[in-house]
């Protein structure tokens, strides 16, 4: 456990005023041949979002660069925007025609070096761009260490990769860059960096061996700007728009000689674990959605970042669970009774991403020890790793708070009894999901939550078990059929309807998922760094 680091994130943003973007708002006043002036010069597109028949996609066009001519001419990256073409100017708004024939008519706002794009296109696509120009100081900003702080952390919020190829570099993705030299990024060999001539230079530090270059050209709030060249990938060019957060870990959290030592840091690991499932639980219900969404069930596919971040923060919240359970094991300051609801808190932790896991995917790695990153063995059978979780509550179940405490964020003893339930169900045992069910007795059936999550950037709460999953675990284990569906379809929340449809053999029927869609895509980069111990779901 000497190598495991402890540390919880918090969606807590910076602001930054390295570049002057003017008014919040990008107003302007600017018209006609004014706004031509203003126009003139190369852009960079550093935030995009195209919606099309309701559906919106950001990044499409992020990195993607602009150049506006005096003459009425312009040229572009953008496929989409066309290579090149001609625009005419009446007041605020650009009419652009490109060589390959699509239109677009533009309501354009400057201010300073920031350019916003409000249009339509002929194809039915509205749009809206963010553009810094090029040719402005933020296209040269010097990295230095403070704003690398290791109490930053960078999360991909788009990319455009413009030349070569990169598995590894997703949405969603983070990259730490820590004080001591070493790094968390995109290849499990990026494990150090320095900064050369204002720009970040990744190593494998025990060769020596280059990585990439990160080359910092836009900052706009919370946002920044990267330019992505391979060493480790001769070819790669790549921008990338990163959202920067702050990492907060509690004090007394710092090492292992001092993380155990008492009751009170006990509780802080307890609380970084509910964190971190909070994050995992967030993570499986948008991914959930999609494959419960009609319109986009046949969209999930090894590379969908949905998936990964599904994968990479189950195994976040296990390695989290494994290594508390280890450092209690060996204190010898810590007496059992101070300790017993926890560890059956942190157990049961650890079997609902198992189940839930394991009812995504299949086969997955069952792992009860700490492990080193990117060490993740083979994969177990689902049954095996459904068994486990089930004798893993069931041992612990009675040993949960009887009563539900701060605010229903922690695990008690009724949502233990339901998770018991569930997996006795996928099991097959609906005769002792029912004993189990007969201890959790509820005088409604509506939707009042026993145990949820906080959710992302919100005062609100996530269920994931809630009166009514009482009284619909019942019905399914009774053969009580009726209506059984719609109340599931019906209900505002989501934890546990796909699970239920597959039970029930439904979810064909229900969402239009194919066979082999009942089981989730193992994300194809962790089939790489796996070295092919861990072998892909069929059909994908």
């Amino acid at each position: 456990m000497t190598k495991f680091v402890f540390y919880f994130l918090s969606a807590l943003l910076f602001s930054v005023s390295l570049i002057s973007c003017g008014d919040d708002n990008g107003n302007s006043s600017a018209s006609g041949d004014n706004l031509i002036s203003q126009a003139v010069g190369t852009w960079m597109c550093t935030q995009s979002t195209d919606t099309q028949q309701g559906n919106s996609y950001s990044g499409m066009m992020v990195g993607k660069e602009v150049s506006i001519f005096a003459n009425g001419t312009y040229t572009s990256t953008g496929a989409s925007f066309g290579y090149s073409g001609t625009y005419s100017v009446s007041g605020n708004k650009i009419t652009a025609h490109s060589d390959n024939g699509g239109t677009f008519v533009i309501t354009v706002n400057i201010s300073g070096d920031r350019m916003e794009w409000n249009g339509t296109a002929s194809n039915g696509v509205t749009f809206r761009y963010i553009f810094e120009r090029e040719n402005s100081s933020s296209t040269q900003i010097n990295i230095t260490p403070d704003m690398i702080d290791e109490k930053y952390e960078w999360t991909v919020e788009s990319f455009n990769i413009t030349r070569g190829n990169n598995s590894n570099l997703q949405k969603g993705k983070t990259i730490r860059f820590k004080n001591d030299g070493s790094c968390e990024a995109f290849h499990s060999m990026e494990n150090a960096w320095r900064i050369n001539n204002g720009r970040i230079e990744t190593y494998y530090k025990t060769t020596n061996e280059p990585m990439y270059v990160y080359t910092l050209i836009a900052v706009y709030r919370d946002m920044i700007t990267v330019k992505m060249n391979g060493t480790l990938d001769d070819n790669l060019e790549s921008t990338i728009v990163f959202k920067r957060g702050l990492i907060i870990e509690p004090p007394s959290v710092i090492s292992e000689e001092s993380v155990f030592d008492n009751i009170e840091n006990v509780k802080l690991v307890r609380n970084g674990c509910y964190t971190q499932l909070a994050s995992f639980e967030n993570s499986q219900i948008k991914l959930e959605n999609i494959r419960l969404n009609k319109n986009k069930v046949h969209t999930i596919n090894a590379n969908t970042n949905q998936v990964d971040n599904v994968w990479t923060s189950a195994w976040k919240t296990i390695n989290i669970a494994n290594a508390t359970l280890e450092g209690i094991k060996k204190s010898e300051a810590l007496s059992a009774e101070d300790v017993s609801s926890i560890i059956a808190e942190i157990r049961a932790i650890r079997a609902f991403v198992y189940y839930n896991i394991a009812m995504l995917w299949g086969n997955v790695p069952l792992i009860t020890t700490t492990i080193e990153p990117n060490a993740i063995p083979s994969q177990a059978k689902q049954e095996a790793v459904l068994q486990y979780a089930y004798s893993e509550i069931s041992d612990v179940v009675n040993n949960l708070p009887v009563t539900a405490v701060e605010g229903n964020l922690a695990i008690c003893r009724k949502a233990g009894y339901l998770l018991q339930a569930e997996l006795a169900m996928t099991l097959g045992n609906k005769t002792a999901a029912q004993s189990i069910l007969s201890n959790v007795n509820s005088t409604s059936s509506d939707e009042t939550i026993i145990w949820g999550f906080k959710k992302e950037s919100t005062a609100t709460t996530t269920p994931i078990y809630t009166n009514k999953h009482i009284s619909l675990y019942k019905n399914e284990c009774s053969g009580n059929m009726t209506n059984l569906i719609s109340e599931w379809a019906n209900s505002s929340f989501t934890y546990g309807y796909w699970a239920a449809l597959k039970r029930l053999g439904q979810a064909q029927s229900v969402t239009g998922c194919d066979d082999y869609e009942l089981l989730m895509p193992i994300p194809q980069n962790q089939i790489y760094s796996s070295n092919n111990k861990i072998k892909q779901n069929p059909g994908y």
